[in-house]
This record gives structure tokens, sequence and C-alpha cells, in this order.
């Protein structure tokens, strides 16, 4: 069971979430209006995830996430928030949080929304032909890869039409860090009797400050070209 402090000025909201998240199961330690109440609370509370607001009076939700993962590494803090936009996105995750959630008007939902970075290349992968098939949650760490989470998501994909023939699907993964993420590409392959049926093409870094300025369908169709050539791969 996760032990959770939730940090919102708004204490409707703040004390909302915390009693959907105890009927829920989940241990929530303590509450906090302010950057400066949620720097003492972890301290003496040590939870495993903070639940932090951005926009705060005193202290801010940037500065008090900054100062809570400096201080305290294995307490994860997920911005909740109304600012969805680059830049507070971006601000948050190299302060240290390890993701955000968009606050929404609907109070019996929550929505969880790809990264700025994530939705140009999920983009990308749609301009190539590639068509979502569905999204699994999986538990453990991928081999090789930094990640702070012990759960990464995998995003299949039907594959594009220049790439039928060498592949069943597409799998795509994320794993989000302050700075940068990691994008893990497998295939389901095409393969006979005596050929695996499954490979990783490979894990490439995406660096959020340089994000905007790729073009995506070309930088992918590149990637996903030279690692199946070097497979051996018809495509």
């Amino acid at each position: 069971m996760s032990r959770i402090v939730i940090v919102d000025d708004h204490p409707v909201f703040r004390k909302g979430l915390a009693a959907l998240l105890r009927s829920d199961g989940h241990d929530v330690v303590a509450e906090a209006s302010d950057g400066v109440e949620a720097i003492a609370l972890v301290e003496q509370e040590r939870p495993d995830l903070v639940l932090m607001d951005l926009s705060m009076p005193i202290r801010d939700g940037f500065e008090a996430t900054a100062q809570i993962t400096a201080r305290h590494p294995d307490t994860r803090v997920v911005v909740i928030t109304l600012f969805d936009d680059e830049a507070s996105v971006v601000r948050a995750l190299q302060a240290g949080a390890s993701g955000y959630v968009s606050k929404q008007a609907d109070p019996d939902q929550i929505n969880v929304h790809p990264l700025p970075a994530q939705e140009r290349i999920l983009d990308g992968f749609a301009r190539l032909g590639f068509r979502f098939k569905g999204a699994d949650l999986e538990r453990g760490h991928l081999r090789g890869v930094r990640q702070t989470l012990p759960f990464y998501q995998e995003i299949e994909f039907y594959p594009a039409p220049q790439y039928a023939r060498a592949m069943n699907q597409l799998e795509v993964t994320f794993v989000a860090n302050p700075a940068s993420m990691v994008m893990v590409l497998e295939l389901d392959k095409r393969g006979g009797l005596l050929t695996e049926g499954h490979d990783t093409l490979g894990a490439f870094t995406v660096d959020y400050a340089t994000a905007g300025q790729v073009n995506w369908e070309q930088q992918l169709d590149g990637w996903l070209q030279q690692a199946c050539k070097r497979r051996g791969l018809f495509f």
C-alpha cells in the first residue's frame, strides 16, 4: 500500500482526492496547502508518493518538488495541475517530478495525458501510417533502461503498410526522466518456424528541450529502416 501526501491549496479538491484515494485502499498520511508545509510533512512522514499542485502561495510546487526530490530520492512526486502547457510540464520534470496529471472538469475522472514530446512522437507514427491497437501497463523494469517508477506503459500499433512485411505489430514504450525520456521500440516479427517472433529494435533517448525541433515522421522512419535492415527484416 502506497503512503501518499497530497499538496494543493484548494481544500475541496485536496480533501476530495484524499477521500477518493482512501476509498481505493491507499494510505493518505498527510495533506498540505503550500510548498513549505509539503516539505515539512515529507520530512516527517517519508511517503512513497507526493501528489503536487504547482500554483500555491508561499512556495510553489516547482520549488517544493525540487527540494523534496533532492532530499528524498526514494519519494516520487507526481504533479496534478491545471497547467498542461509544455513549459510548465518540462519545468516540473526538470525539478524532479516523475510525471504529471491534468486536472479535469469532470470530478469523477482524472485523465493521464502524454507528455508533449510523447504526443509529437505518437503523431509521427500516425503520419507514417501506424494505427493504434492497444496499450498495457506493465509492472517491472526494462533491462538496460534508467527507470524511476516500478512500471511502464507499452503502446501497440498495427504496422504501417510499408512495414507490414517485416512485422505483425510495433510496440512502443516510453520511460520518462526529469530532462529526457527513453523510447524503446519492439516488434512482433513475421517469422517462420525457426525464427524468433519478437525482437527489440532499440532504445532511443529523446531530449524534452529539443523534441519540438525534430521532424518525427522522418526521424522515426529512419530509425525503423536502419533497425530492420540490421536484422535482415523485409519491408
